[in-house]
């Protein structure tokens, strides 16, 4: 009897997990997947290179300090010659390696969030143009692009030399 409820929860479970599977990158600590709005597989868009083990690249980042990160990802850049996705600690990494990718970030408008660095800044700095996002930001941001125009730059030319 026990063993009937055994192969029923480990049934149970295995199902839980293959429907879990295609939005969360289970093994590598139920990492959310990333998505394509139209559909695509986000393989075609961006290749995901194999892990050392099967939870993802969790243990090729792990105990590296930040010049090992860096290494990591320039060796995999070499390697795969493109942007690439890696599912590492729990979150998808998008490692911008080619200048079309980076431009299709930059100018995006909704990828505009800033990171944990700056949830420390804003108890100081509050909602400026350095903490803000959303229509805040693409206000503040609109009024202060006219100062960098080139013809405005032009008269400080001098001071600059």
């Amino acid at each position: 009897m026990i063993v009937l409820w055994l192969v029923l929860a480990l049934s149970a479970l295995l199902h839980w997990l293959h429907r879990a599977n295609k939005d969360y990158h289970i093994l590598s600590f139920f990492t959310k997947r990333i998505r394509s709005k139209d559909g695509t597989p986000v393989d075609i868009i961006a290749p995901m290179p194999k892990g050392k083990t099967i939870f993802g690249n969790t243990f090729d980042l792990y105990g590296r300090d930040h010049a090992g990160v860096f290494d990591h990802s320039r060796e995999r850049a070499k390697e795969l010659g493109t942007s690439y996705i890696e599912y590492a600690f729990g979150s998808a990494i998008y490692n911008i390696i080619d200048a079309d990718s980076a431009e299709n970030v930059m100018n995006h408008p909704n990828l505009i969030t800033k990171g944990l660095v700056y949830n420390f800044l804003h108890p100081f700095l509050k909602t400026g143009l350095l903490t803000s996002t959303g229509k805040k930001w693409h206000a503040r941001r609109k009024m202060l692009t006219p100062t960098f125009h080139f013809n405005i730059l032009n008269q400080f030319q001098e001071i600059f030399k």
